[in-house]
């Protein structure tokens, strides 16, 4: 379903009634309803109170396996990501996750705003975190590196993939300071590869600092 900004708000503000008839209500199926981030960010303030708030239907239930969350290739947009990550607040053991899988998706920077802060402070054991093939911008980049790696938040973290997104100068920037400052201690393998925006300095300055941690890097 299309949802047009009235729609949208129409749904927001019965949403508070809609609990209030029947308290039981904690579950809703919302996603790809083409909200936009905005309204998207309305519908997570409106259930703000919910106990085991669910907005995306029985996705994040079927995707759960033994330590790993798949959310790879279900077409999530930015708004998408801000129902995910207001539904996954009150999943139960989420600090047990080691692989977060969100690859060939859709979203960009402000999905990822939404994302990161229930990364870090609810999977700290993650181990491997693909975020490829998104519409990350250069901002969403730096972002993830200094709340991935540089903050100390995710410590075992082996592997991270930001491949295929619009990472530039900034992003780069952030990931060689943080490779040479020590960051990710147990970072092993960082995935870089079509990232059309990286230039010749940016692409050579990060061969050095994975160099110089026995860090593979795929650039290309």
């Amino acid at each position: 379903m299309a949802f047009n900004s009235r729609a949208a708000a129409v749904l927001t503000a019965a949403l508070p009634a809609a609990r209030a008839g029947a308290p039981a209500l904690h579950r809703l199926s919302l996603l790809r309803n083409r909200f936009d981030a905005d309204t998207a960010e309305q519908v997570a303030a409106a259930t703000e109170g919910w106990a085991d708030r669910r907005l995306c239907g029985e996705l994040l239930e079927a995707q759960r396996k033994n330590h790993a969350l798949n959310l790879a290739h279900k077409r999530l947009s930015d708004a998408d990501a801000i129902l995910v990550a207001a539904s996954l607040r009150d999943a139960p053991d989420l600090g047990a996750t080691r692989h977060l899988w969100l690859h060939n998706n859709g979203f960009g920077d402000r999905g990822l705003q939404a994302l990161l802060p229930l990364i870090t402070s609810s999977m700290s054991a993650l181990t491997h975190l693909s975020l490829n093939d998104n519409e990350l911008g250069d901002a969403g980049g730096a972002l993830a590196v200094e709340q991935i790696l540089v903050s100390g938040a995710i410590p075992l973290v082996e592997e991270f993939w930001l491949s295929g997104n619009q990472l530039a100068a900034r992003a780069a920037h952030a990931l060689t300071k943080a490779l040479d400052g020590g960051a990710g201690p147990k970072l092993r393998n960082l995935w870089l590869r079509d990232n059309p925006l990286f230039g010749a300095a940016d692409r050579d300055a990060l061969t050095v600092a994975c160099k110089g941690r026995k860090v593979f890097c795929q650039l290309s």
